[in-house]
């Protein structure tokens, strides 16, 4: 699940690092996801949940994807 979802939480945590808002580039990310690129993800194993920011910002971007 990371080569899938890792470019945009990478993305969302440098934005972060530059002051910008993370949360936004998670909800671009899955604004503009391909139809395809969802279909992917709800055929991979859920991201697991965790604590760390980048775990709690792959949860959410693969709910969203699933969605």
């Amino acid at each position: 699940m990371r080569h899938v979802l890792g470019p945009a939480l990478q993305l969302a945590l440098a934005t972060e690092l530059a002051g910008g808002d993370r949360d936004d580039e998670i909800d671009r990310a899955i604004g503009e996801a391909a139809p395809a690129v969802r279909d992917v993800v709800r055929r991979l194993p859920p991201d697991p949940p965790g604590r760390a920011r980048r775990a709690r910002l792959g949860g959410r971007l693969d709910a969203g994807l699933r969605g």
